[in-house]
């Protein structure tokens, strides 16, 4: 997992469409977390859907969205 950290952000996409048994969706904000999440980082939930279909439609929704977040990179 250590390697998406250099990856772009459609190539991250890719990844996740072509590995997506590591992952899962979160219910309610929609991020893409890996399986062994518990809980949301982002939102704090707990429900996950963990369905093939689910976790490649959100990668594919996100891989053509534009960032609406800061990286910490962004403030160097």
């Amino acid at each position: 997992m250590d390697k998406l950290k250099s990856m772009t952000r459609k190539e991250v996409c890719d990844f996740i469409i072509e590995n997506f048994e590591l992952f899962k969706v979160c219910d309610s904000c929609d991020a893409i977390l890996t399986y062994k999440c518990h809980i949301c980082p982002v939102c704090a939930s707990y429900r996950f859907d963990e369905t093939e279909k689910r976790i490649k439609k959100q990668a594919k929704i996100f891989k053509n969205k534009p960032r609406e977040n800061y990286l910490h990179s962004d403030f160097l």
